[in-house]
């Protein structure tokens, strides 16, 4: 493989790696939250969301 076409696929999974933060990020503000807590942090068992105290 040469240099070109690594950055090249490198670009494309960036892009998609965007497009899945952005896709997570839409289902989990859609989700009717069911948090499990910890000391420092609650989690969200549908989604995965994760919300700290401090």
């Amino acid at each position: 493989m040469e240099v070109a076409e690594i950055e090249k696929e490198l670009q494309h999974l960036k892009s998609r790696i965007a497009s899945l933060q952005s896709y997570l990020q839409q289902k989990q503000k859609e989700c009717d939250h069911v948090f499990k807590n910890n000391q420092l942090y609650e989690q969200c068992i549908k989604c995965n969301k994760v919300s700290t105290y401090f």
